[in-house]
């Protein structure tokens, strides 16, 4: 009776261990140019060069340095930073919280991807003035 247990137990585990634990695939993957200015990149692919340990993904913002006459005429604007992010269930929603920012929860902004996942907008999470209020980036990489 000893054998039949130690056997079932052994066949339970190699079962177990045989399911392919195939990675979900990040739509977000990739580097995506704004389309408007194209001045400001995201680049989603950090991930596969850190392990920052929180279980949040990482992505790399950079914008081009540029003059805003009205918010600070005297010095160049730079709103590079890097997020945490994750997207809700239903990919309508991008949830950011930025390493340079004092406020340690993350920001809501609506999100929406097209089929061929080229191309998604965001409402906007910088403040480049010279942008609509929802902006639109495609995958250049």
């Amino acid at each position: 009776m000893k054998t039949l247990i130690y056997a079932m137990v052994l066949l339970i585990i190699t079962a177990s261990c045989n399911k392919k634990n195939e990675p979900t695939r990040n739509i977000l993957e990739g580097i995506w140019l704004e389309t408007t200015l194209r001045l400001d990149t995201l680049d989603f692919t950090i991930n596969q060069l850190i392990d920052n340990g929180s279980g949040y993904k990482v992505v790399d913002f950079k914008t081009n340095f540029y003059a805003d006459t009205v918010l600070n005429p005297n010095y160049p604007v730079n709103h590079s930073s890097q997020y945490n992010y994750f997207i809700n269930q239903d990919n309508t929603v991008l949830n950011l919280r930025s390493f340079y920012s004092s406020f340690s929860g993350f920001q809501q902004y609506n999100f929406t991807i097209n089929k061929s996942l080229n191309r998604f907008t965001v409402q906007k999470f910088y403040n480049r003035r010279s942008l609509l209020p929802v902006i639109e980036f495609e995958r250049i990489r």
